[in-house]
């Protein structure tokens, strides 16, 4: 084939992917979670801590960096540093959490800080290097997740309204967004978590061999990056080695999963002296030992009435359109070709809800606006609400059912329903906007994020509102200036109107996709 004719080929390629609505999804993902800055704050802080230091100093030691953050472990000769870090006892400072997204921060960053030349380590040097760092690590797997739950749900025969809404209500109405605009593991776990049991299921229904070592990466990467996410490995792992035999085709899941335990017990090896030794165990924050193992003990009431219904911390409070996952759950379980898809994602939630419930005293999130310990599990329940919408085909052979029982519930999505359901999901929409342009890390005195924080400073356009720096470098005296910042704040843009480009792009994004599901009507009716 000449060259011409390739690259035809492959600009035609590339025009047809683009068009496809899961790009457009991912676009605008990458967009929205791209727009905003958060500054600096412990827990990102400490992440990117350890990201200089690997990419600086080829050590995991953070000396340098400790006073940046709180959330740190402290080892020496002694074991547990019982003071300040001193040489006699060869004390050292280390990042107190999984390594993952660090380590995925090491990639922009080492570009970053081979042309920075003799700018680095000047405040806009690092703040370029972790916002940067940020999107590589966090808000591109995120935007992957939205675009991957979207195609899923079409490749299961999904209506494209259905697909559009609970893909955009995913990305844009959960915790989802905001922590896709910080330097956490949670949403990078989520997302990683997610695209491996998407492809599990894509290619059971479809009758392939699924790329088996990159799901096991996806699985294995997710528990790097934040240590619950094994959680939800579990059940996932179950239902791959239930559906896809003979057992050599689940080679590559083990090797992909493989690779990334060599790395983390590697990393611990080295850190802390053992491989299966965890950072917790030398934290200096003093609730990570208490409990049965590293924070744990029994579940209990006000830990679970907080972080799923109060206006503390509720999940369901800031996103109560996420409560339609449990009669979606029902349908799908009960006579429905995705009965196992159910049951996995159903146990992913039923199990970080257990932990949740069982933090002795930091199932709050700490400096945060919603339970962040549950993101992992929040696109296993918009999942479940497909269930309130199956398509008529509800057995694996592809024929069209008899069964009344799943396919009666698509009547709760006929258009009023619909018109319900999309009001639900802009509520939570705004909700989330305002902790992304305001400030996600909400202080924890606050009771009352939304009606006491967040919302008030939103319409009263104060946005971008965190003060403190990734250095931890002291502001000058007086009312400290936020650090953070949006992309329209660089356009000269104050106030709301600094969001007007987002805005405006989620308008075209909203209007193309409307354009998509009208045309498709007569072949994909609801």
């Amino acid at each position: 084939m000449s060259n011409d004719l390739r690259t035809s080929s492959w600009k035609v390629k590339l025009r047809t992917f683009v068009a496809r609505p899961s790009f457009a999804f991912f676009a605008i993902s990458l967009l929205a979670y791209s727009y905003f800055y958060q500054a600096g704050g412990w827990n990102q802080n400490v992440r990117f801590d350890l990201v200089r230091s690997l990419t600086e100093q080829r050590s995991v030691v953070i000396d340098d960096y400790r006073r940046n953050s709180g959330d740190l472990s402290c080892y020496g000769d002694k074991g547990v540093c019982k003071g300040v870090a001193k040489a006699v006892n060869n004390e050292h400072y280390y990042c107190d959490k999984a390594p993952g997204v660090s380590l995925l921060g090491v990639v922009p960053y080492v570009a970053i800080y081979a042309l920075a030349g003799d700018d680095k380590p000047s405040a806009n040097y690092l703040r370029n290097s972790v916002y940067l760092s940020t999107i590589v690590s966090v808000a591109l797997p995120s935007a992957f997740s939205v675009a991957f739950l979207f195609a899923l749900l079409l490749a299961l025969r999904f209506s494209r309204w259905t697909s559009s809404a609970l893909a955009f209500g995913y990305g844009f109405s959960t915790l989802a967004f905001p922590y896709s605009t910080l330097l956490y593991g949670h949403q990078t776990a989520a997302a990683l978590l997610f695209i491996g049991f998407a492809l599990l299921v894509r290619a059971r229904h479809n009758k392939s061999d699924p790329p088996m070592f990159l799901v096991g990466l996806c699985l294995g990467f997710s528990v790097v990056c934040e240590y619950p996410a094994a959680l939800a490995v579990i059940p996932i792992s179950v239902y791959a080695a239930v559906y896809f035999r003979p057992w050599k085709r689940l080679l590559g899941f083990v090797l992909g999963g493989a690779l990334c335990i060599v790395i983390l017990t590697g990393y611990h090896w080295v850190t802390f002296g053992g491989p299966l030794t965890l950072p917790y165990e030398f934290s200096t924050q003093h609730f990570r030992s208490l409990g049965i193992f590293m924070g744990l003990g029994a579940p209990n009431w006000p830990a679970f009435s907080n972080t799923m219904f109060t206006s503390y911390r509720g999940l369901f409070f800031s996103a109560p359109w996420l409560l339609l996952a449990f009669p979606g759950a029902y349908f799908m379980i009960r006579k429905s070709r995705l009965r196992a898809e159910a049951i996995v994602s159903l146990s992913v939630f039923l199990l970080f809800l257990w932990m949740t419930s069982s933090l002795i005293d930091s199932w709050h999130g700490g400096w945060s606006m919603g339970a962040r310990y549950m993101i992992p599990a929040i696109p296993f329940l918009v999942f479940l609400i497909a269930g309130l919408a199956l398509p008529r085909t509800s057995d694996d052979s592809g024929k069209t059912s008899t069964d009344k029982a799943p396919i009666g519930a698509r009547k709760w999505l006929r258009p009023g329903i619909q018109v319900l359901l999309a009001l639900a999901i802009g509520y939570s929409a705004l909700l989330m906007l305002s902790a992304a342009a305001v400030r996600p890390e909400v202080p924890q005195q606050i009771k009352e994020p939304f009606a006491k924080y967040l919302t008030p400073h939103f319409y009263a356009g104060e946005l971008s509102l965190n003060a403190q720096g990734i250095d931890m470098v002291a502001p000058p005296r007086g009312k400290p200036k936020p650090r953070a910042w949006n992309l329209g704040h660089k356009l000269g843009l104050t106030g709301l109107t600094s969001l007007l480009p987002l805005l405006l792009a989620f308008a075209v994004f909203l209007g193309w996709i409307a354009l998509w599901i009208r045309r498709s009507r007569t072949a994909h009716r609801d």
